[in-house]
């Protein structure tokens, strides 16, 4: 009960919350204000709808239920798109804090076009794509081990428990620890450019304008870095033990820290909206 309570706070307010945000970036771009920005924020508005929508419900019931339920079409159908709607809003979030990074220290030069951020967008998701084709190639759907509770799940060969640890440490590795890296490192850029250039700052109306503004920079990508974190390593941890430790992860007790750990991380999909319009 506790567990449907939070999934359908978080299914109203972070649908809600990106609807406004894509509704708000709709109306910014018509005044042709932050047009290549808007983009971004409009593609992970999209993408966190598409968490909120498709792989909520149907990962929340496949772990509570302990089986697949949808059928063996839909079982190869929407077994990788979680991966792929994960993946595509990681890289947006990465791609806005390197356009955040680009606006301050390198306030001078030419903006992105608008025709570039929108392929940008369609790199991030050919990309996401990419880390998906494991999934796409292995998925299995299991109704013979046991017929009344069908399992979608992937089957790497030749080994499959060697493919297992691969792949955890694959995903682990383009989903957290490499955009952790490069968003830590830009945040850290970012500190130094401005420690250095503090001093040169002209004390005039357009001065403390942009030091305001950058100093909103700042604070937002430290939000973004701190809800980052705090929503997805708890889900790789819960990975990681399941593959690497002595854990069943058939076992109810297993499949109820899961659940959790994915309803931590849709957090992410409804505390999204509210940093990028508060900033």
């Amino acid at each position: 009960v506790i567990v449907a309570i939070v999934a359908v706070l978080i299914f109203i307010t972070g649908l809600y919350g990106n609807i406004v945000l894509i509704r708000s970036t709709i109306d910014h771009t018509q005044k042709k204000v932050r047009k290549t920005m808007n983009i971004f924020l409009m593609t992970l508005a999209l993408y966190d709808i598409l968490i909120i929508t498709i792989t909520m419900p149907v990962t929340l019931v496949e772990d509570l239920l302990l089986w697949w339920p949808f059928g063996r079409v839909l079982c190869y159908i929407l077994y990788y798109m979680p991966t792929i709607f994960a993946s595509g809003s990681v890289f947006t979030i990465v791609t806005i804090a390197a356009e955040r990074y680009r606006a301050v220290v390198y306030p001078m030069k030419p903006k992105l076009s608008t025709a570039r951020a929108a392929l940008i967008s369609i790199g991030i998701f050919l990309i996401a794509i990419a880390v998906t084709v494991p999934n796409m190639v292995f998925a299995i759907y299991d109704d013979k081990t046991f017929p009344n509770h069908p399992q979608c799940s992937h089957h790497f060969l030749p080994d499959p428990i060697l493919g297992n640890k691969i792949y955890v440490i694959f995903v682990f590795g383009c989903l957290f620890w490499l955009p952790l890296m490069f968003t830590g490192g830009l945040y850290i850029l970012i500190m130094y450019h401005l420690q250095v250039h503090r001093h040169k700052t002209i004390l005039t109306i357009n001065g403390r304008m942009t030091t305001e503004t950058n100093r909103r920079v700042v604070t937002m990508l430290l939000i973004i870095l701190l809800v980052f974190v705090l929503s997805w390593l708890p889900l790789h941890i819960c990975f990681f033990l399941a593959i690497f430790g002595p854990l069943n992860p058939l076992t109810k007790d297993f499949r109820l820290a899961l659940t959790i750990c994915h309803i931590i991380s849709y957090l992410n999909c409804a505390i999204n909206p509210i940093v990028y319009v508060s900033f």
